[in-house]
């Protein structure tokens, strides 16, 4: 299992996106994806974009994700 360290990018990705669109399911599915990573778990599919699972590539550069959190193995 991974150890979850939240940095200052994070927390202020967390604040701006609680201010967003997605603001009401934030605080629901956000905690149980972070868990699932953390734990080297196979995400659901509905949290895997479709584009990503049809053509194999990841879209966008992996730098500008839009939440950001590091993992350290324990």
């Amino acid at each position: 299992m991974r150890r979850v360290v939240e940095s200052s990018p994070y927390r202020r990705d967390i604040k701006r996106a609680g201010k967003g669109m997605y603001s009401k399911t934030l605080d629901e599915e956000l905690p149980a994806v972070i868990d699932a990573l953390a734990k080297d778990e196979t995400l659901p599919l509905s949290y895997k974009t479709t584009s990503f699972m049809v053509t194999g590539k990841a879209l966008g550069n992996a730098t500008s994700s839009p939440i950001s959190f590091s993992c350290t193995n324990t």
